[in-house]
């Protein structure tokens, strides 16, 4: 006999939703595109079964007047250890609420009923497709080889494998449609502070900008760094249409999040810059230059917009 086809591993999403007639459409949506579903309309059941059924991904329905359900995602997250991609469903269009949901859920993706099902299923397949290929290189890499992937000193990914990355995520696209980012970030001043502190500066500085970056974001994206001062991500299912919300994000966090360097207490304010697919079509250098423009069109704004301030 031949070896017979390797049969590949279905997606298995946990559906929460206290809405039973909503959980129950949910799921037979997610069911008829292929995806392994176990819908839940109680909450406190989830972490037991999670530990059961092993999911890829969590979409929890979450509302406004009722927040004390929340404490779910980081018990989930704590559970997965960080690799389980994470969805909160919103009642209706609220933009405060979805502003609260993204800061307090740590860059959970937030979308609002009624669900595109096509839109969701298409985020989930492309989230897991990243978190699997991450996986894949790193394994296939080795203890030996994973100062090729990761920097050593911020535990960020290297270029060359957010390269990779991004371009096989472009093929992705174009086959198959959808929508994904690049975000160029840049703490702002960056060479006034280390000229005037030093290398020890930029070391503590760095390792607190990889820390905000991860906490405020999904864990399907995945981080790089660029070179001394810059950091890239691929933001996955994320279009033009997104961006803005998480540049407020980020900015707010690095806003609220000073780090101690040598007793003192100092904000460092980021700067970011974007390209997003479909608006940009190309290679992942051309994808990582255009967000590198425009991140140097925003440095360039905030410098005017400081000189006429002082003026």
């Amino acid at each position: 006999m031949g070896d017979q086809p390797k049969k590949r591993r279905q997606t298995k999403i946990l559906l929460l939703d206290s809405n039973r007639e909503d959980l129950d459409r949910l799921a037979h949506s997610v069911q008829e595109a292929g995806l392994r579903a176990v819908a839940l309309s109680h909450f406190d059941v989830a972490p037991a079964l999670y530990k059961a059924f092993l999911p890829d991904v969590a979409v929890v329905a979450l509302r406004t007047t009722d927040l004390s359900r929340m404490d779910i995602v980081p018990k989930l997250r704590q559970l997965s250890s960080g690799t389980l991609s994470l969805f909160c469903l919103l009642e209706e269009e609220n933009a405060e609420a979805r502003l609260h949901f993204l800061e307090k859920l740590h860059g959970c993706d937030v979308l609002v009923k009624p669900v595109d099902v096509r839109e969701l299923t298409a985020k989930i397949k492309s989230f897991v497709r990243i978190k699997h290929s991450l996986g894949k290189a790193a394994r296939a890499a080795g203890e030996q080889r994973l100062a090729g992937i990761r920097d050593e000193q911020t535990g960020a990914h290297s270029l060359s494998f957010l390269q990779a990355m991004i371009a096989q995520e472009t093929r992705r696209a174009e086959r198959h449609g959808g929508s994904f980012s690049v975000l160029v970030s840049g703490l702002e001043s960056f060479e006034q502070y280390k000229n005037a502190f030093g290398p020890e500066w930029v070391r503590g500085a760095m390792e607190h900008a990889v820390s905000i970056l991860r906490h405020t974001t999904r864990d399907c994206d995945m981080l790089a760094r660029l070179d001394e001062s810059r950091f890239a991500m691929l933001l996955p299912g994320t279009g033009s249409e997104g961006i803005p919300a998480v540049r407020s994000r980020l900015k707010i966090c690095f806003q609220r999040s000073p780090f101690e360097f040598r007793g003192r207490w100092m904000k460092t304010p980021v700067l970011l810059g974007a390209a997003s697919f479909p608006e940009v079509v190309g290679t992942a250098k051309l994808m990582l230059a255009t967000a590198c423009e425009d991140l140097r069109r925003w440095r360039e704004t905030r410098g005017r917009s400081r000189s006429a301030f002082t003026a």
